[in-house]
């Protein structure tokens, strides 16, 4: 029995829509993501500056489209400096915008240029930097670079993790930032030291609501 060519044709064209289907929802799935920011995702850190230990909780409060960018409203609670911080969404790009102060003002920030703190996709050695003014409106220069992906265990869970490594050069002062980002978790594990003082915070949990635009 000869099917009709017209019949072949509808069965050849309904087969290359299925294979495109199956191949843009491969894709969909393989994407990574280490720094998510939907709507109603929150992370809760225990933070150690010195030997002085104090929560921390993040929160992604609002989302807006603005022409092609994704405009992120996050609040900080950590009972000293709570602050809102302002993150945009540019392709895979996230940039850091402002982070206003809500205890002191004084202390708020627009940055200027926008900084770029995380450049996807994640390679090894993939680098990127910044110059700009800062906090109080100090001339920084970050330079980040991609390490080896490690698994780390936090109180939240062990997670495979990518290392990036940001020096942070402000007059004088050389900091160096070590963060450790987990797939569709984000921040997972954070140190900051320089000759001056150590800083470290750990994620002890995370909660994202699944299909949030």
């Amino acid at each position: 029995m000869r099917w009709p060519d017209s019949t072949v044709r509808m069965i050849g064209i309904a087969f290359l829509f299925v294979l495109s289907w199956l191949h843009q929802n491969t894709l969909a799935k393989a994407q990574s993501d280490y720094f998510p920011l939907q709507k109603g995702c929150s992370w809760l850190y225990k933070a150690r500056q010195n030997m002085h230990y104090y929560p921390v909780k993040l929160s992604v409060e609002s989302v807006q489209t603005k022409g092609a960018s994704s405009i992120y409203t996050v609040k900080r609670v950590d009972g000293f400096s709570d602050s809102i911080i302002t993150y945009e969404r540019n392709g895979d790009s996230v940039f850091l915008l402002a982070t206003k102060n809500l205890k002191m003002p004084r202390l708020s920030t627009d940055f200027d240029p926008k900084q770029l703190v995380m450049k996807q996709p994640v390679t090894k050695n993939g680098k990127w930097s910044w110059q700009g003014k800062a906090n109080l409106g100090v001339t920084t220069q970050e330079d980040d670079t991609v390490m080896d992906q490690e698994i780390v265990t936090v109180p939240a869970g062990k997670f495979k993790c990518v290392k990036i490594a940001t020096t942070s050069t402000k007059g004088m002062l050389v900091e160096t930032q070590l963060r450790w980002y987990a797939d569709h978790v984000g921040l997972v594990k954070e140190q900051r030291f320089s000759q001056e003082y150590g800083n470290e915070m750990v994620l002890t949990k995370f909660v994202c609501p699944k299909n949030e635009p």
